[in-house]
């Protein structure tokens, strides 16, 4: 299908903060593969979105997903994912972490659940936390949003959310127990008084205004309302 409208707008944004991409060009199984035309596409992307150099080396395997294999012949017919896995431990670098300071995390995602209350995720990036400790929330500007305690503490196995003990710096978590912070708020420990800086959100690209019907004909409508009579 080669890169759809939501792939340019994520990868726009990964490239803008340095990160180097490793392509997968999936459904080569399918009749109406075209994994060399798709190939080009992505380049052709890449280079729009301002990528340098080293982002345009990218490496890139081919796979099909729903049969369980990558390769990085375009003619396999199948085998296993151990070369992606490979590939990611060679091409992605270690998180940028500080496991020796206080806990400090940015919060980048915000929803709710039927239990636990508001669930704030992000990746710790110092320190380390335990269930039960108390944590601040801090705006931009340093000041306190609330001070709360941990409730639950939750990570990811694999596409499951699992609730642990212990989160350590590079932990991508899931926090229950704070009422009022936001996105771009960040948690730490209650000796931190600086907040992280967090990458700008950008407006919203549509907007919807509700308002009272003053068109001529309001008040005039019909008590039909079924597509049948109408």
């Amino acid at each position: 299908e080669g890169p759809m409208p939501q792939t340019k707008f994520v990868t726009g944004k990964a490239l803008a903060l340095g990160l180097r991409p490793i392509v997968v060009i999936n459904k080569i199984d399918r009749g109406d593969a075209r994994p060399n035309e798709v190939l080009d596409e992505i380049f052709d992307l890449f280079s729009a979105l301002d990528a340098d150099a080293e982002q345009l080396d990218f490496p890139y395997l081919y796979a099909a997903g729903r049969d369980g294999w990558a390769s990085n012949d375009v003619g396999a017919g199948g085998g296993d994912l151990s070369l992606l896995f490979e590939l990611l431990l060679r091409h992605v670098g270690e998180p940028n972490v500080e496991s020796e300071a206080p806990f400090a995390m940015i919060a980048t995602l915000l929803d709710a659940d039927q239990y636990l209350g508001r669930v704030l995720t992000g990746r710790v990036q110092s320190g380390s936390l335990a269930q039960n400790e108390t944590i601040h929330a801090l705006r931009a500007d340093g000041s306190v949003v609330e001070t709360a305690r941990v409730t639950k503490l939750l990570t990811y196995r694999g596409l499951d959310r699992v609730p642990v003990e212990c989160v350590q710096a590079g932990d991508i978590v899931a926090i229950a127990g704070l009422q009022n912070a936001t996105v771009a708020d960040t948690l730490a420990d209650l000796a931190v008084n600086e907040a992280i800086t967090a990458p700008p959100i950008d407006p919203p690209i549509l907007s919807i205004r509700f308002a009272i019907n003053d068109s001529p004909l309001a008040g005039r409508d019909g008590d039909k309302v079924q597509s049948r009579v109408i």
